[in-house]
């Protein structure tokens, strides 16, 4: 079987592995920062740098990577991985790298369990905690003992579970493959198609062809791990990112039924299957049949549209299909007409090279261009979030300089409005790291919570309350703060929380950064109940994230959300005129 072909999100990891190692081994800061940089440069590259070497380029010329990790990239490109990365591995065990995904444990603390506990897993730990040995070391105390508790729990629910992109990845690798194997369709369906936060698998239905050439053709990628069935009707496989991938076969006459009922979810499909029977009707994956009459005449299965229109009910968005009323405002005609990606004007939340972005302001404006938007707030950190070129973010004089500098490139961009924005840090008492006098010269404040996550719950709700009485305090950025996997939300009294910024007009930003999606979808619908308003942000970093944008529609539309409910499907002017002063 031929060697997968890596993908630059593939070859950054290796790097940022590497750097995980180093940091866990104690090694200086300058070294680390070069990987995290090898990798950052790799992973948000345009341009495959698997083709590049193929084609014999510099890797030198990539910002920020030397011969040295350039050296390393064209091995990991040709073998799959590097000799320096398999070394570090014997000498650090690998187990260790899952706990620096713990929320309390930096790579100090993680060097500290190793050497003085032997600890060199996930399970190890829960054993030193259950057995008293983890508050034996200094600094482990009562308080950060309950937040890795929590953190465990959350990866033992997570740990087989995948963000969206690397599905997505996996079925644009796929997708091509099969098309060229006699396939006339592709489709992803399952919990990706539903837009959930993470999934388990990836389910592909291959419409036409052969099924038993289909099935060989999938089962022979060369992304391909293990096999787990081979059939002509379904095949399963694991990828090399450990994600299990499952395809079927479907005529055309019967991909409606197909993707509506592979899409799923399970309880909203009992659902339909149920309102079937009481018309004594039956549906299954290969369509609707007259289950009294004649089993064998399908009534609909061409699309999924027919699919619910023979069964009465309007079309039921994918996002929506969890059993939860979905069907009654089906049937009543009441269903909203969700919030799409084209309705969106503009991204209210992206970062360049003045605070810790990888890209210009040039660069990112011309890229939001691209992903057809009107116009881009740039939201630089305050102070206290480090960035690569000036260490600490802006300063009162700093973010005056940038209000100065976004104003004047704004002119030599005729038709395409940029904002001079902020993500201004909300600090321990609630106060806003940012002058007040200052803040008012911005076009757009978003407010975040980046330090002292581990508050207890009414310190917390209190650190927000008062930050909310800030006039200038305009839209809550990744409001939960967490990252999916690897950092927990905070602890909060979200309904109180969440009614105060609807009462103040504060809006509610739904981040799209994959391993972020906050808000969650439950506290979306909540909100959007307590007459919230809502933004959905890219968070880009570079030009190649405002497909973040997409990700975060997504939860949108499992919140229920329609275009009016989402301040940034408005023209910049109304935009600016609806954000709260």
């Amino acid at each position: 079987m031929a060697a997968a072909r890596l993908t630059n999100r593939e070859v950054a990891g290796i790097l940022d592995e590497i750097a995980d190692l180093l940091e866990i081994k104690g090694e200086n800061s300058f070294r680390v920062r070069s990987y995290r940089t090898g990798a950052e440069t790799v992973g948000h590259h345009a341009q495959s740098v698997v083709e590049m070497v193929e084609r014999g380029e510099p890797l030198q010329s990539l910002d920020g990577i030397g011969s040295g990790i350039a050296a390393k990239i064209r091995e990991i490109v040709e073998t799959g991985d590097c000799t320096y990365h398999r070394e570090l591995l014997v000498e650090v065990p690998q187990g260790l790298l899952e706990l620096l995904r713990l929320p309390g444990l930096g790579p100090r603390g993680v060097a500290t369990l190793w050497r003085k506990l032997g600890i060199r897993s996930a399970e190890d730990l829960e054993a030193a905690i259950a057995d008293g040995r983890f508050r034996s070391l200094p600094g482990m105390k009562e308080k950060k003992e309950a937040r890795l508790l929590k953190g465990l729990q959350q990866r033992r629910q997570l740990k087989s579970r995948f963000l969206l992109p690397v599905a997505e990845e996996a079925a644009e690798k796929l997708r091509p493959h099969l098309l060229a194997a006699g396939a006339s369709e592709v489709h992803a369906a399952g919990s990706f198609r539903r837009s959930r936060e993470t999934i388990g698998d990836l389910d592909l239905i291959a419409v036409g062809g052969d099924a038993q050439t289909l099935a060989d053709a999938f089962v022979g990628h060369p992304d391909v791990r293990e096999v787990l069935g081979h059939g002509a009707e379904k095949s399963s496989v694991v990828l090399a990112s450990g994600l299990q991938v499952d395809l079927r076969h479907s005529e055309p006459d019967s991909i409606g039924a197909a993707l509506q009922y592979f899409t799923g979810s399970k309880a909203h499909n009992v659902a339909l299957r149920e309102r079937a029977l009481k018309r004594g009707l039956k549906l299954n994956e290969y369509g609707l049949f007259k289950a009294e009459t004649d089993p064998e005449e399908r009534v609909a299965g061409r699309s999924e549209e027919e699919i619910y229109a023979a069964l009465g009910l309007g079309y039921v968005p994918p996002e929506l299909r969890e059993d939860r009323g979905e069907l009654e405002a089906a049937e009543a005609r009441t269903l909203p007409v969700l919030v799409a990606r084209q309705d969106l004007r503009g991204d209210l939340h992206s970062h360049t090279t003045e605070s810790d972005g990888r890209d210009s302001l040039e660069a990112m404006v011309a890229a939001a261009r691209d992903a057809g938007l009107d116009y881009l707030a740039v939201t630089e950190h305050s102070r206290r979030v480090p960035s690569p070129v000036n260490r600490t973010g802006m300063d009162e004089a700093r973010c005056l300089a940038h209000i100065r500098r976004v104003r004047a490139f704004e002119q030599s961009t005729p038709g395409f409005r940029v904002l001079a924005g902020i993500e201004v840090d909300i600090l321990e008492d609630g106060r806003l790291d940012m002058d007040a006098e200052v803040l008012a010269q911005l076009d757009v404040v978003v407010a975040s919570i980046h330090s002292h996550m581990d508050m207890q719950r009414q310190a917390m709700t209190d650190r927000l309350l008062r930050a909310f009485e800030n006039p200038r305090f305009q839209i809550w950025g990744h409001p939960l703060a967490r990252i999916l996997s690897r950092r927990p939300e905070i602890s909060l009294d979200a309904e109180r929380v969440l009614r105060e910024a609807a009462r103040r007009g504060i809006a509610l930003e739904i981040n799209g950064s994959p391993d972020r999606l906050d808000l969650p979808e439950p506290l979306l619908r909540s909100a959007r109940e307590m007459g919230a308003r809502f933004t959905v942000s890219s968070d880009s970093h570079s030009v190649r994230e405002f497909v973040h944008l997409r990700y975060g529609v997504g939860q949108a539309r499992r919140g229920g959300l329609v275009p009016d409910d989402v301040l940034n499907t408005r023209p910049a002017e109304a935009l600016l005129a609806a954000l709260r002063h």
